[in-house]
């Protein structure tokens, strides 16, 4: 897969630091991404309630709030958005807890390897296309087994009428 191949989606980057945010920035929309940013995690969790970003990239060391309670409430809001979490350091605890909350990944900043923040990005959106589409087929499978159990319970009726009709013949 090419850095250079353009793409369509909309990134809410959620990053206090100026420079990170014009590095991924760059980046980001280098590869065709429409990139909505917040230096702050309230005005980032209020982009995401209108805005509907297709994936999520948060620091988790922001100024008015924890990345770690952000990444909780997109989570609550909205399970299937793809989120990302960005570290300073990479802590082993702080790892294992964005995991278990709910994040996809976590990068390391800074973010000097551009291929490593396309590949989290990509594989995020990936995932989450590949399980919205799973979800279209449950969803469409489950439909289809109601409309055939409804089919045939109503001839299952019918045999049953039909049935009592010919023991009353004999």
């Amino acid at each position: 897969m090419s850095l250079k191949t353009k793409r369509q989606g909309r990134v809410l980057l959620i990053e206090q630091d100026p420079e990170e945010v014009r590095t991924m920035s760059g980046y980001l929309e280098t590869w065709g991404y429409e990139v909505l940013r917040a230096e702050k995690g309230r005005l980032g969790l209020d982009l995401f309630r209108v805005e509907k970003p297709d994936i999520v990239l948060v620091d988790i060391d922001l100024e008015d709030m924890e990345g770690i309670a952000a990444l909780a409430e997109i989570r609550r809001a909205d399970p299937c958005v793809p989120v990302v979490m960005l570290s300073g350091d990479g802590r082993l605890e702080e790892i294992l807890q964005v995991l278990k909350i709910g994040a996809w990944g976590l990068l390391t900043k800074p973010i000097t390897r551009r291929r490593e923040l396309f590949l989290a990005v990509e594989g995020a959106l990936s995932r989450a296309s590949l399980l919205r589409e799973n979800r279209r087929h449950q969803e469409r499978l489950e439909a289809e087994i109601e409309a055939k159990t409804s089919d045939l319970e109503a001839s299952n009726i019918q045999l049953r009428d039909k049935l009592g009709f010919l023991e009353g013949l004999m």
